[in-house]
């Protein structure tokens, strides 16, 4: 049984059975109880004292670690933001697998190798040091990791498809008015996203800035446990109530993790640890362009990669003893970010398997800022393209089921004289006809809607994202687009989105 802090009587019950009123009043009971500071004289239950007094202990010198809390205001951007104000997403070339059973889960590599060293050293810890509990002396594993933001939007753009085919045109007579392109991009954009986008950014970028997004989408985050965020009892009962608890928060903190406070069992990479720098300091490299690999079976290979470290070698070259050399076929390797591959031997199936040292350069005093610049990418990047994809996917797709609109008119007999258009005895008369709609084609994007359009386009979604619908003034928006057509046209269309993403950020 686990050996509890706090009596029966103490413990939190919040969970979403309760009414608002209580939930908001257990969720205060509960941040109240989360043990900031560690006092073993406080500690019930028979006279417990702490496990981390003496000197010789391996964690003590470890500092007391703060919590994260994704819901302050210091935090709830963690991951997702960084410290130029960009959102940003992983970049997965730097993902690395943990080992798990049953789960697959993905995060960067420095917190996979953090995050196992952690967990060996609980293990070899908890059979002389920890009490019993259903937590770190049970099998404990990494049961998810990276929250997949790319499929999330995809979701999400295609949720904005079905509410706007389905129900927002659907129960209305708009769908009359989409005779092309721009009659529906109006509709669209005007009438239909305002309404939405409050709840369901359309954006990449505004994905990301959703506080709903969860944070492991930032590829820092492991949780050990598929527990309910919802339930504060279990929160509570489960964890913090835990004698073993100041163990985990202080190993935790040894391995340059946080741990969560509203959600204990998720462990979160502390990028100003200095160990979790350690981790880190493994995978920040450059790698110079060209060059000679290291010597193996007596041959050694020139190569060249691009700025993301992606080439392949040249062909095998002498190093060692020439009868020796010429017992290695002719071949190539490809290389991966850095690293050349073990097993992507080109030319021949003969030789062994082999890999060769690429001469790297570690960076030691790097920022904060080089961690998000090496391992993220800034959505903005992203936006344009996607942005352009999908609106012309949803009006193809859209047209694609609704070939055809039909179209009142007013219509007159052959023989019709003036007096026959107006008065009580008119013979005018209404009539439907058929008007075909017609697909948008690539070359149709490229010549109707160049890119000056789109990048316009964007800035008006992202304002209305960004505002909460409300926008700016006509005179403050025109002198902002007047500024874009000059970085287009006298510059390029990167300057105009980079100064549209400076732009928006005086909104954050």
């Amino acid at each position: 049984m686990t050996t509890k802090i706090y009596e029966e009587s103490e413990q939190i019950y919040g969970g979403n059975n309760l009414g608002a009123k209580d939930i908001f009043n257990q969720r205060l009971q509960y941040l109240y109880r989360y043990p900031v500071e560690f006092k073993p004289e406080v500690l019930k239950g028979g006279g417990l004292t702490s496990q981390f007094d003496t000197p010789s202990d391996l964690l003590s010198a470890v500092e007391k670690p703060e919590p994260i809390n994704y819901w302050s205001t210091g935090y709830e951007k963690y991951g997702k933001i960084d410290e130029d104000n960009n959102a940003i997403i992983p970049n997965i070339k730097y993902f690395k697998q943990i080992k798990t059973k049953e789960e697959t889960v993905f995060v960067f590599n420095f917190v996979a190798d953090a995050f196992e060293d952690l967990i060996k050293f609980i293990k070899t810890q908890r059979i002389n040091r920890l009490h019993p509990d259903d937590f770190l002396t049970q099998d404990i594993s990494a049961k998810r990791g990276w929250f997949d933001i790319d499929q999330y939007h995809k979701k999400v753009t295609k949720q904005y498809y079905k509410s706007f085919v389905g129900t927002f045109l659907g129960n209305s007579n708009l769908r009359k008015k989409i005779l092309n392109f721009d009659s529906f991009l109006d509709i669209f954009l005007n009438l239909y996203f305002p309404k939405m986008m409050l709840e369901f950014p359309l954006t990449k970028t505004g994905v990301v800035e959703n506080n709903k997004v969860s944070p492991n989408m930032s590829g820092l985050c492991v949780e050990i446990s598929l527990d309910s965020h919802s339930d504060d009892y279990n929160k509570f009962n489960k964890y913090l109530n835990n004698i073993n608890y100041e163990f985990y928060t202080l190993a935790a903190a040894k391995f340059g993790f946080f741990v969560d406070k509203n959600a204990p069992w998720r462990l979160v990479a502390n990028l100003n640890s200095p160990k979790m720098r350690e981790y880190i300091q493994k995978y920040f490299y450059l790698v110079e362009s060209n060059g000679f690999t290291g010597a193996v079976l007596n041959h050694s290979h020139d190569y060249s990669v691009d700025k993301d470290g992606n080439g392949t070698t040249g062909p095998s070259k002498q190093t060692g003893n020439l009868a020796n050399f010429a017992k290695v076929p002719e071949h190539r390797h490809k290389i991966n970010n850095g690293k050349l591959e073990i097993k992507a031997v080109y030319g021949s199936d003969a030789i062994d398997p082999h890999v060769h040292a690429v001469p790297k350069e570690y960076i030691k005093n790097f920022t904060t800022s080089d961690i998000y610049n090496k391992f993220y990418i800034r959505t903005h990047t992203q936006d344009v393209e996607m942005l352009k994809d999908n609106l012309m996917g949803f009006y193809n797709s859209y047209i694609g089921n609704h070939p055809f609109a039909a179209i009142s008119e007013l219509c007159l007999p052959k023989d019709a004289g003036i007096g026959d258009y107006y008065g009580p005895n008119s013979s005018r008369k209404t009539i439907l006809k058929s008007y075909e709609r017609t697909p948008l084609t690539e070359e149709d994007m490229v010549s109707r809607y160049n890119n000056l359009f789109w990048l316009k386009t964007y800035l008006i979604i992202r304002l209305k994202e960004r505002t909460s619908g409300k926008g700016v003034a006509d005179e403050k928006l025109n002198k902002v687009m007047s500024d874009i057509n000059q970085l287009y046209y006298f510059v390029d269309k990167d300057a105009a989105l980079g100064y549209i993403n400076q732009y928006l950020k005086q909104f954050y």
